[in-house]
């Protein structure tokens, strides 16, 4: 037993310089952050023109293209919607309103320049589903299609609302 205290008050000892030496080093350190709301913007590059179209026209179709550019903040996910429009009555065709009268001319907004994948207007279902933003513009391509112009001679106009939620 007596040995058992000898070596504890023996290393007790050896302990103590270390710690009476020992030194210690600090610093601060800053820690940061800024928080901001996301942010979108859309530029549309020019109007969707079809041009002079022929009345009673029905052929293969009458295309227009356009481009818009949506800008969305970096990793921020998002869609992109269009309205129906000014003058659409339902889901299946966008529609231009003659200035002069109450006629329409009924036109469809696609995907591809082949005109295959329309966007349904008034729909529930977003028109391109989730993106995510990258910081910097990203350019979309819109088509259009007038199948036929039954109607009567005129000026025919719409406007469309591009939405994009994020």
């Amino acid at each position: 037993m007596k040995l058992k205290l000898l070596t504890a008050a023996m290393l007790a000892m050896a302990i103590a310089p270390m710690q009476a030496n020992a030194a210690v080093a600090t610093a601060t350190m800053q820690v940061t952050a800024a928080v901001v709301a996301p942010t979108a913007s859309v530029l549309v590059a020019g109007p969707l023109a079809f041009g002079t179209l022929i009345t009673n026209f029905n052929g293969g179709g009458m295309n227009a293209t356009t481009t818009f550019d949506v800008t969305v903040t970096n990793r921020v996910p998002y869609r992109i919607d269009f309205g129906g429009g000014l003058n659409s009555a339902g889901t299946a065709f966008f529609a231009m309103k003659d200035a002069g009268s109450a006629n329409t001319l009924s036109y469809s907004l696609y995907k591809d320049s082949t005109t295959s994948l329309n966007y349904p207007a008034n729909s529930a279902t977003p028109s391109i589903p989730r993106q995510t933003g990258t910081g910097v513009a990203q350019a979309y391509t819109l088509y259009a299609q007038v199948v036929s112009t039954g109607a009567a001679p005129g000026n025919f106009s719409d406007t469309i609302t591009i939405t994009v939620t994020y």
